[in-house]
């Protein structure tokens, strides 16, 4: 453990669609360095297309933890953090980066909860269909009562906090214990007319490259995971699948809608995360606009 304390980590977070795959891959060829997924969608083999996965295997440039589960399993940020301690021993003298959008699994590289408390209750998490404002209440009136009951995300947030560690989510403390001592996060965005264009032209190129056909042939445990999960795209397609008519048109502003909406989540997401770094001068961090700062200016920084 001592060796990856005192390798430097990058870890690249921002919205979906604002180029973080592309900064991560211009540093590596940089500095020699290895990319390690940070993406939940990303980990799972029979799904591609729509998580925008990058062609790892064909890349010159070591690249981990994609398609690293076969099976529609829960991943927990302790055992994702785990995995990136296990990639970053064997590694630890090359430039470690870490890229991708799933901001819990950053979270967990730098804070940490205690052992003994994960997946206690794990076995008995209900589906994320069933979460309510009054199943909070029944397990957290202090949570509760700061939410407001028609406040989905924050609802879902806090029960998940609940059913992955057992601890009620008023007395969730993590506990500061960064992976290494010598973390940068480099945070991207773009402009909304960039970004939304980014987005239109990424979905066009997933529905080019048969988005929709590996959605069909996904099997019916597969179907309920993703939906499950909430993984953007899948369900949209899912449910346009169910109907008489198909219309890609519809089917692809859908998608795009909803894109944005998780863009904002990862937005805040962020700010949340400033102010909690606040107390903790080690960790370094760096916003990125890549409407105006082009990634090959950027990459001279490196």
């Amino acid at each position: 453990m001592s060796t990856i304390k005192n390798t430097p980590i990058t870890m690249i977070y921002g919205q979906t669609g604002s180029g973080k795959s592309d900064l991560a891959e211009k540093i590596a060829e940089k500095t020699g360095g290895i990319i390690i997924n940070m993406d939940m969608a990303q980990l799972y083999q029979p799904i591609s297309v729509g998580t925008a996965k990058p062609e790892w295997q064909k890349s010159h440039i070591k690249q981990y933890l994609f398609d690293l589960i076969e099976e529609p399993v829960d991943f927990s940020a302790g055992l994702y953090r785990k995995k990136v301690s296990e990639v970053i021993e064997k590694y630890h003298t090359q430039t470690i980066i870490l890229v991708g959008g799933t901001g819990f699994y950053l979270f967990s590289i730098i804070f940490k909860i205690a052992h003994n408390q994960e997946n206690i209750i794990q076995n008995n998490k209900p589906d994320q269909a069933n979460y309510s404002w009054q199943l909070l209440n029944d397990i957290d009136p202090i949570r509760a009562a700061s939410i407001h009951p028609h406040d989905t995300y924050r609802i879902t947030r806090a029960l998940n906090i609940f059913f992955e560690t057992g601890i009620a989510p008023s007395e969730y403390n993590p506990v500061f214990s960064p992976l290494s001592n010598d973390i940068r996060i480099i945070y991207t965005f773009r402009e909304k007319i960039d970004l939304q264009e980014r987005i239109n032209n990424r979905l066009n190129k997933f529905f080019k490259n048969n988005f929709v056909q590996e959605v069909a042939n996904l099997n019916s445990f597969w179907r309920e995971f993703v939906l499950k999960k909430k993984f953007i795209g899948y369900p949209e397609v899912l449910e346009m699948l169910a109907q008489e008519t198909f219309d890609e048109e519809v089917l692809k502003k859908k998608i795009l809608v909803n894109t944005l909406c998780y863009a904002k989540k990862q937005q805040s997401f962020w700010r949340n995360l400033k102010k909690k770094l606040i107390p903790y001068k080690d960790i370094s961090y760096h916003e990125v606009n890549l409407t105006f700062n082009p990634i090959d200016l950027y990459i001279n920084t490196f």
